[in-house]
């Protein structure tokens, strides 16, 4: 048996109960991850923060909506659940990514659709609705790459 539990702003677990064997019965609690309480209610868009090898994608700078991976500080994202497992991807400026060959923008109204993959425990890779990945360079900057996940960024999430 098992039961998640969780209170906001605390690890969200998951406790197991192993009752199988009565006379050892006992539990294990297994931390997942820390449970977010947004303060408005209406407000249940999950958010997401990503790190590449050369570190935690970030706005270039304070008045630039270019997005980059090379920063020591995060950036919440926030994401939006749409139809058949796309989701879209929208900065703390309150705009949309938006992606192409040459980077990777918060400037737009209207939503670009992704595609999360999950290929490790903890890494993502993210696939455009073109069927592109996101691929980082060691200069922090990253765009769309080519269709092969195998050459895409594995995110850490």
């Amino acid at each position: 048996m098992s039961c998640l539990i969780a209170m906001p702003h605390h690890h969200l677990s998951v406790l197991v109960r192993d009752t199988t064997h009565p006379p050892c019965a006992r539990e294990t609690q297994h931390t997942l991850g820390v449970l977010v309480r947004h303060n408005t209610p209406s407000v249940c868009s999950p958010i997401l923060v990503l790190k590449s090898e050369q570190g935690f994608v970030g706005y270039k700078s304070a008045t630039s909506p270019k997005l980059e991976c090379n920063k020591a500080t995060y950036e919440t994202i926030q994401v939006e659940r749409s139809e058949k497992g796309v989701v879209f991807f929208k900065g703390q400026n309150g705009k949309y990514w938006h992606v192409d060959g040459e980077a990777v923008t918060a400037d737009t109204d209207t939503p670009e659709g992704f595609f999360l993959e999950l290929r490790e425990p903890t890494r993502i890779c993210i696939k455009s609705v073109t069927g592109e990945y996101l691929v980082a360079s060691k200069n922090g900057a990253f765009r769309l790459g080519d269709s092969d996940y195998e050459n895409a960024t594995k995110w850490e999430y």
